[in-house]
């Protein structure tokens, strides 16, 4: 009777319990929140995402200390080599990727980083 009455007096809504709980380790320590699921069905089964709780603190840390957060850039976009624009290419390339944009004022626009520059990884 007791804990029918504390399960009734809940703070949050009544939400699939996938929506709600956190990931735990084996030994009940935080390794994230979770923030989605996909499912085919629209329910609750499905595959479960999760922010690593080192991101999280790390976010929430940026935000406390500057009201924001930082992420860092390099101001550039890339494509597939079998796009497009890769096909425009020097031949011989197959894998990698190629510059596609440039972004001004980034780190990578004061470089020697070009529109149409292969770059393999």
């Amino acid at each position: 009777m007791l804990a029918d009455a504390m399960v009734e007096k809940r703070p949050w809504p009544r939400l699939p319990p996938s929506t709600r709980t956190s990931t735990l380790n084996f030994a009940c320590e935080l390794v994230g929140i979770n923030t989605a699921i996909f499912s085919t069905g629209g329910g609750n089964v499905g595959i479960g995402f999760a922010v690593p709780i080192n991101m999280a603190r790390l976010v929430m840390n940026q935000i406390v200390e500057h009201g924001r957060v930082h992420r860092g850039r390099i101001g550039i976009s890339i494509k597939d080599l079998s796009s497009p624009i890769g096909a425009a290419t020097p031949a011989g390339l197959t894998e990698g990727a190629v510059i596609a944009e440039v972004s001004p004022g980034s780190p990578a626009g004061g470089g020697t980083y070009r529109r149409g520059s292969p770059s393999t990884f």
